[in-house]
């Protein structure tokens, strides 16, 4: 339910304030286990430009790391962990954190 809230976009009140969505695609929620939730993306985030990948990808890892029990976020792209790309500057394959988006996190 929290990745279709966030792949509907902001709500015509949350627009009107200039909040928009970077996730233009589907992402699939897979599994959870030991705090680690795995989501799997298509070939539509990884082919957005790179700019709009990390506000997507920050945008899914600040949204599921909100759920209770979840600090973590490993990506997967055709059954493979997916190599993406953070704020931080250097690409990685393992789980996402806040950490790892939180130059461009919300404030406060």
């Amino acid at each position: 339910a929290v990745l279709a809230a966030v792949a509907a976009g902001p709500t015509p009140p949350e627009a009107a304030a200039g909040l928009r969505s970077a996730l233009v695609t589907g992402a699939t929620l897979a599994q959870v286990a030991a705090g680690t939730a795995t989501v799997r993306l298509d070939g539509d985030v990884v082919a957005a430009d790179i700019r709009e990948q990390i506000l997507a990808l920050a945008q899914l890892v600040y949204t599921i790391t909100e759920l209770p029990g979840i600090g973590a976020v490993q990506f997967t792209l055709d059954g493979q962990p997916a190599e993406i790309p953070t704020a931080r500057g250097p690409s990685k394959t393992g789980a996402a954190t806040r950490a790892d988006f939180a130059a461009i996190g919300p404030a406060g």
